[in-house]
């Protein structure tokens, strides 16, 4: 990646947003996944737990939700971290420059 995300000129909606918004997407697909990974697999008896609750849906919707949050946040921080950094300006240093 070449340029920083938020320097592409004429967007209507900051580069960066949608840099957020897709891996926080990507993050949270990823949680939704993971859930049905640890459902499907009865993961230490969490099917059978979830399928004796009075609540059933209330439960797995909260354990999809955090794992979604939890996924779309890490991929959104590891994203972040991962951005080039913007060029930092020279000092210009008085006692190196030649008077004539």
């Amino acid at each position: 990646m070449d340029r920083f995300p938020s320097e592409q000129p004429g967007a209507r909606i900051p580069m960066l947003f949608w840099h957020l918004g897709l891996n926080l997407a990507l993050g949270a697909a990823f949680g939704v996944a993971f859930t049905a990974f640890l459902v499907a697999t009865n993961f230490a008896g969490l099917r059978d737990l979830i399928a004796g609750s009075n609540s059933a849906l209330l439960a797995l919707g909260m354990l999809c939700f955090m794992n979604m949050l939890t996924f779309g946040s890490l991929a959104m921080g590891t994203s972040i971290m991962s951005l080039p950094r913007e060029a930092e300006p020279r000092q210009v240093r008085d006692d190196k420059i030649d008077h004539p």
